[in-house]
């Protein structure tokens, strides 16, 4: 009786253990959207370059357990100046709680953005669609957090850049933090950005699994108290 309540008992610690196995990787999606740029005849944005002395961040949900985020893209406008000027690299935080720089979720200093079709000619701006690929995936945990995004730099230094205004209806709100005075405040409206990855959810195998083993426990706890 004994050996018997000994193979049910590794059974069952069997199949919690094939339930925790997490599913195979899904192709990359739009985990969190806050929508693209507002239309308008004027820049409308937050500066994200150099000489604005600023980091902004806007907020976001992972809808699952967790998300592994591989990159985001997001709407900005730089100024034309002398001749054409393109967003080379930028600096940014995936943060919680909020403006927490030390977040173990990533960060990347300069790193690299690609300009993702044509750009649109707003006054002396341009409008563009701009990629940031992390080169890797970041585990980020279910629920809420904060894409933070600063010194933004240019082929042409002393450009200003701004991160683009989100069309509304935008479900993040954002704030800037001054770098040099340390001081918080809002801006409206929020910022255009989608993050992309793949997102952890449980697969249907694995919590038949899991409820297998539960069962199976009981069962042999059952056994095991009526001998």
């Amino acid at each position: 009786m004994k050996s018997r309540f000994t193979l049910l008992a590794v059974l069952t610690l069997a199949c919690l253990a094939l339930a925790a196995v997490p599913a195979l990787a899904a192709p990359s999606m739009a985990l969190y959207t806050n929508g693209s740029f507002l239309t308008n005849t004027s820049v409308s944005g937050a500066g994200i370059s150099p000489n604005f002395n600023s980091v902004i961040d806007n907020s976001y949900v992972c809808p699952f357990i967790d998300c592994d985020v591989t990159g985001f893209t997001f709407w900005g406008y730089v100024n034309q100046g002398v001749g054409a000027s393109s967003l080379t690299s930028v600096n940014w935080w995936l943060t919680n709680p909020e403006f927490n720089f030390k977040s173990p979720y990533g960060s990347a200093v300069n790193a690299p953005v690609l300009q993702i079709g044509s750009c649109f000619g707003v006054n002396t701006y341009n409008l563009c669609l701009f990629s940031v690929n992390f080169g890797t995936s970041i585990d980020v945990p279910g629920g809420g957090g904060w894409l933070n995004m600063s010194n933004a730099l240019t082929t042409l230094p002393g450009t200003s850049v701004y991160w683009s205004s989100a069309a509304p209806p935008a479900p993040s709100t954002g704030l800037a933090l001054n770098t040099i005075t340390g001081f918080i405040g809002g801006f409206s409206p929020s910022s255009s950005f989608t993050l992309y990855g793949t997102p952890t959810t449980p697969e249907p195998g694995s919590m038949v699994l899991l409820g297998t083993g539960v069962l199976g426990l009981a069962g042999a706890l059952r056994r095991k108290l009526k001998f």
